[in-house]
């Protein structure tokens, strides 16, 4: 069953922000509220963060004119297609982007492929790219291979290896027809993206500089990406001072979300083979 649409009103974006027009608007947390449709903040021109997860969106095409928009944070919504990408490629000011748990970020290619569209980009998801990152990102996929995950929303591990005169021929290009989002493609969304938003929505303006150094490096319990220090502790800073302003639920939800997560790491932990900490 598709969902219902809500579409986000000037109206609700002036409430929220305290804003007198959508001129004076940089900031906009809106997780959790059910939308399926933000084309309003095309009319806001000075955008810099935009927390929308847990909403049920299924594309970008309303950010494409956000030129000053710095920080977009996506977690848990209906984006289906890499394709969407275009959309945000050419914002000139993007540093940190996050579209985990959207159908498209389980594309094999996800990662390098959003890296290679978006060459300001410090952060992707809860990890910091890296200079190594975005050079393994454009040996992997070629400007070709590129255009036709831009075009086609997906690539076959034949036209990845294929030669560039290949992907750009018009008799090799595949026939894929793009489909909106169907439904079982995403659960329902849970109300623990609530929580993990506020974290998100500051985590991307404390970080300085690209280059990080070894020592400030933390492993994942699970042994996959690190994740600085600094970074930990822009979270936890950005955590603990908005418990304040969450509602008894609120804080129900997050405490729910807390408990599971610390599950997750516990059992990644004892997971890892004795000596790889």
């Amino acid at each position: 069953m598709q969902p219902q649409p809500v579409v986000l009103r000037e109206q609700t974006v002036l409430e929220r922000t305290k804003a007198e027009s959508l001129l004076e608007v940089r900031n906009l947390n809106l997780w959790g509220e059910g939308l399926t449709d933000v084309s309003v903040v095309e009319k806001i021109p000075g955008i810099e963060v935009l927390a929308l997860a847990a909403n049920q969106l299924t594309t970008l095409r309303p950010f494409s004119t956000c030129t000053s928009l710095r920080e977009l944070y996506l977690r848990k919504n209906y984006i289906k297609s890499l394709a969407e990408v275009k959309y945000i490629k050419g914002l000139p000011k993007l540093h940190t982007l996050w579209l985990m748990d959207n159908p498209c970020a389980k594309s094999p290619n996800y990662r390098s492929f959003v890296i290679r569209c978006c060459p300001h980009l410090k952060q992707l998801d809860d990890i910091e790219v890296t200079e190594r990152e975005r050079e393994e990102a454009k040996r992997k996929l070629s400007k070709s291979a590129v255009h036709c995950i831009l075009r086609h929303g997906s690539i076959t591990e034949a036209e990845l290896n294929s030669s560039p005169q290949q992907l750009s021929s018009p008799s090799s290009a595949p026939k894929v027809v793009e489909k909106g989002p169907t439904a079982g493609v995403v659960g329902r969304l849970s109300k623990d993206g609530k929580a993990k938003e506020k974290e998100e929505t500051r985590q991307g303006g404390s970080r300085g500089d690209d280059t990080v150094r070894a020592s400030s490096v933390r492993p994942t319990p699970s042994g996959g990406p690190c994740m600085t220090l600094q970074t930990q502790q822009a979270i936890l800073t950005a955590i603990v001072s908005l418990i304040p302003e969450l509602t008894l639920e609120s804080l129900g939800v997050l405490q729910k979300e807390l408990r599971e997560e610390v599950e997750r790491k516990e059992k990644a932990t004892r997971n890892q083979p004795s000596g790889s900490q």
